[in-house]
C-alpha cells in the first residue's frame, strides 16, 4: 500500500485506487468500507475530461483530485515534495460567442440592372442561413436613398428572413 523511502512514504497504485474509491463513493454511508471490501469488483467513476497543469488564478473547485493523485503517484513523490505544478485542473469548454450580423442590401434603382439585386438576395439569404445555423443573430437593412430596417436582429426564424429578403426589389 505505502512504500517507505528514505524521506518518507510514497503512495502506491493500489493505495491510490483505494483512496480514490473512498473519495468518489456514491453512497456517503459506504465511504471507506466499499472501496476496501469490494475493491476488486468496483470501478471508479472517472470523468472523461481533459486536464492541464494548475496555474495561478485557477479556481479550487476546478482541481481534479483524481488526476492530481494519479500524477503524484506516477512521479512517486512524497507528500512534502508536492508542488502546485503537480495539481491537475479540468479544462473548461470555451463558450462560443454569439455574433450580431446585419446584412445591408442596396435596393436603389441601379441594382435592377443585370440581375444585381437577384445575386445580392441569393448571397444575403445564404449568409443569413449560415449565421443562424451557427447560433448568431441576423438582421436585414434595405437602403436606397434612405435606410429601412427590414428585419430586426433575430436568431430563430430563418424562413422569415429568407422570405423577407426574397421580397426586396429595386426602387428608383
Amino acid at each position: 500500500m505505502m512504500a517507505e523511502t528514505v524521506g518518507g512514504f510514497v503512495l502506491t497504485g493500489e493505495a491510490l485506487d483505494i483512496l480514490l474509491e473512498y473519495l468518489i463513493s456514491r453512497d456517503p454511508k459506504d465511504r471507506g468500507r466499499q472501496g476496501v471490501i469490494d475493491f476488486g469488483r468496483t470501478r471508479v467513476n472517472e470523468r472523461k475530461y481533459e486536464v492541464r497543469r494548475y496555474s495561478t488564478g485557477d479556481v479550487f473547485r476546478d482541481i481534479s483530485i483524481h488526476h492530481t493523485l494519479k500524477e503524484i503517484a506516477r512521479q512517486k513523490k512524497v507528500l512534502s515534495d508536492v508542488r502546485s505544478s503537480d495539481f491537475r485542473v479540468f479544462m473548461k469548454q470555451r463558450r462560443k460567442l454569439q455574433s450580431d450580423i446585419v446584412l445591408c442590401l442596396d435596393t436603389s434603382g441601379s441594382m435592377g440592372f443585370q440581375h444585381k439585386l437577384t445575386y445580392a438576395r441569393l448571397a444575403a439569404s445564404g449568409l443569413a442561413k449560415a449565421a443562424i445555423k451557427n447560433g448568431d443573430r441576423v438582421g436585414v437593412v434595405a437602403f436606397d436613398n434612405f435606410s429601412k430596417i427590414t428585419i430586426p436582429l433575430n436568431e430563430e426564424n430563418n424562413n422569415a428572413i429568407t422570405s423577407c429578403i426574397s421580397k426586396l426589389y429595386a426602387r428608383g
